[in-house]
């Protein structure tokens, strides 16, 4: 921009002498604007190889930039179905797994000047995948076929154009090797592949069920169609026979037959149709997350912990008690129900998609167990009873109550009962003959 007007302003009255510029985007010869994507990134780096350029020291802030714009992520984005897959199926996507796998390799190969085509396909040959023209651009698809994704997505450097520029007409195609991607749950809990395992292992069972299910109903819809065109052949042939009706009566018969006929078929049709929809239905393998949530709602703690999220959770907005976790405390539904006792009847309990157990009360109030927290919805007497039972049950020491003034006095006054609750109890222990007698005694 050498060519467009600029205003500079030095300034001396501050604590570090800088320079203000203000440069007028407009060419003066074309009266075009100049397009300036990722100035701030540019004017950045520029600034670091003047200082090096005249033995500058960078400022403490323009370190740490530095190190910050090192460990940004090469592309956040995938497709939405992929999110989908990987953040309710736990379940790594065939666009995440090409983006961990190849966008590092991919990217230094394009910005080596010497690398060559035969480079990069040597590169996609070892991960099965190839690339494939759709429109305008290029698909990223593993050589089985089963699946594909938009290649810039995986690596801005993927496109059409800048192949083209740097590796001429070259075709990255298959090789036939195989595809080194497969899908499995992202979780990296201890026990996950043996739970994807058996996970496949139940969805191979829903199949051959449903498989067995509609082979019955195959066969009896055939078997029920024959039987109902050999009863109306029969009728055809018995009408045809009878010397008796005239050929206007038979002409009439054969009409009520057809549309008869015709009726029952369709009959037969539709009843096969609704029994392959039930099938269908009672036979549906759940996704991988539902199956690890319905095994932690019967108590594994194995399938809970695949549940759960890597990164710490925020501390939660609103009501909530916090405190020192327990060592080796298990929360599942069926222990916090037994946890309740009495309580239990007016609670309902289930293991949410990221692990925590969800209690809910008649009411509509609920209490969500979480890592470091149990949090409350709701200021309901019973919700507040059940967040403060299982708030002792699962901390150690001092419990701290955040939220409104309202909360906390609630909380306060639960958990002093708890506390008199537990007192009385040991008390009657003690007091208790037949705790108090010892061995020997009495004799």
């Amino acid at each position: 921009m050498e060519k467009h007007q600029r205003i500079s302003a030095f300034h001396v009255d501050t604590e570090h002498p800088h320079l203000h510029v203000a440069v007028n985007r407009l060419d003066p010869e074309n009266q075009k604007l100049s397009r300036q994507g990722n100035d701030y990134y540019k004017l950045v780096g520029r600034a670091r190889e003047l200082e090096k350029e005249f033995g500058l020291e960078s400022p403490e802030s323009a370190k740490k930039f530095g190190e910050k714009k090192k460990n940004v992520a090469r592309i956040t984005n995938i497709p939405e179905a992929a999110k989908t897959l990987e953040v309710m199926g736990k379940i790594k996507s065939f666009a995440g797994w090409a983006q961990q796998k190849l966008g590092d390799d991919v990217l230094k190969i394009m910005k080596d000047p010497a690398s060559k085509a035969e480079t990069l396909q040597k590169l996609f040959d070892e991960n099965g995948v190839h690339l494939e023209p759709k429109g305008a651009g290029l698909m990223l698809v593993s050589n089985d076929g089963k699946y594909r994704v938009k290649a810039s997505m995986i690596s801005r450097s993927l496109s059409k154009a800048k192949l083209g520029k740097k590796f001429g007409t070259h075709e990255f195609l298959s090789a036939g090797t195989q595809c080194q991607y497969k899908r499995e749950p992202l979780a990296e809990t201890a026990g996950s592949s043996k739970l994807w395992d058996r996970y496949k292992e139940y969805k191979k069972e829903c199949f051959e069920k449903r498989s067995e299910k509609l082979r019955q109903i195959s066969f009896l819809n055939r078997t029920s169609t024959m039987g109902i065109r050999a009863f109306y052949e029969a009728q055809y042939l018995m009408t045809k026979t009878d010397a008796s009706l005239t050929r206007e009566a038979k002409k009439q018969i054969y009409a009520i037959y057809a549309a008869q006929k015709k009726q029952d078929l369709f009959k037969v049709k539709t009843t096969a149709a609704v029994a392959r929809t039930v099938v269908y239905r009672q036979h549906k393998p759940p996704t991988w997350k539902q199956w690890l949530q319905k095994g932690a709602d019967h108590g594994s703690e194995q399938a809970r912990k695949c549940l759960k999220n890597k990164k710490k959770a925020p501390l939660p907005k609103g009501n909530f008690l916090a405190g020192e976790k327990k060592p080796g405390e298990k929360f599942s539904p069926l222990e916090c129900k037994e946890a309740l006792g009495e309580k239990a009847d007016d609670v309902r309990a289930r293991t949410l998609g990221n692990g925590n157990v969800k209690l809910t009360m008649r009411n509509g109030d609920s209490v969500v167990i979480c890592d470091d927290t149990v949090t409350v919805t709701g200021n309901g007497d019973g919700a507040v009873s059940v967040a403060a039972t299982m708030a002792k049950k699962k901390f150690s020491g001092p419990i701290v109550a955040k939220g409104d003034d309202g909360f906390k006095l609630i909380v306060s006054l639960k958990l002093d009962a708890i506390d008199e609750q537990e007192k009385a109890k040991k008390s009657e222990k003690i007091m208790d003959p037949a705790v108090r007698k010892k061995p020997g005694i009495g004799r």
